[in-house]
């Protein structure tokens, strides 16, 4: 079945004309062609319109990594202590890397506080809470940071890197807001 030229933004179109019409109610009322209750009646339907002609638009960008979508763990199932501090001790703080006394970058991922804080590359955009996608640690870890291999460079997952099952805990945590758990 095809559809007309013009046919796809129908549901808009009949909002937008029922918004004029709608609009005119207050009008309407002030000139006593109307109720108080009728116009009442026309503006509670022109809002419901509204929001649902505005809520069905696309932004054209992809969701962020929702905890418990798509196989994730569920939301406040990841903590720092239990999950994200073992893979960032095994690949990331070992000895001579992100560890005290003198951490690559300034990085030190031996401790919460050392993970927030961030380093001389990254600073504190390498956790942006909530927002995984821009968090430099993750994009370290994927490979895809701007001016940066694929981390670590040394350890366990030095050929392999970080395996991905531990990275999305991590994303999953920093959109969960990185919380010291």
């Amino acid at each position: 079945m095809m559809k007309k030229k013009g046919m796809k933004n129908r549901g808009q179109n009949d909002a937008v004309q029922r918004f004029i019409f709608d609009s005119t109610a207050f009008f309407e009322y002030l000139q006593g062609g109307i109720t108080f209750g009728e116009c009442m009646t026309k503006a509670a339907s022109f809002l419901i319109i509204a929001l649902v002609v505005t809520s069905c638009s696309d932004s054209g960008t992809e969701p962020p990594l929702q905890p418990g979508a798509g196989g994730q763990p569920d939301s406040g199932s990841v903590s720092f202590t239990n999950d994200v501090l073992p893979t960032l001790s095994t690949g990331c703080s070992l000895g001579g890397c992100h560890r005290p006394p003198s951490p690559s970058s300034g990085f030190d991922q031996s401790t919460y506080a050392g993970v927030r804080a961030g380093g001389m590359k990254f600073g504190v955009a390498v956790i942006i809470a909530g927002d995984s996608a821009s968090s430099r640690i993750i994009q370290a870890m994927r490979g895809t940071a701007p001016g940066l291999g694929r981390m670590p460079f040394g350890g366990p997952w030095a050929a392999s890197g970080v395996p991905d099952s531990l990275v999305t805990k991590i994303a999953v945590w920093i959109q969960e807001g990185a919380l010291n758990n």
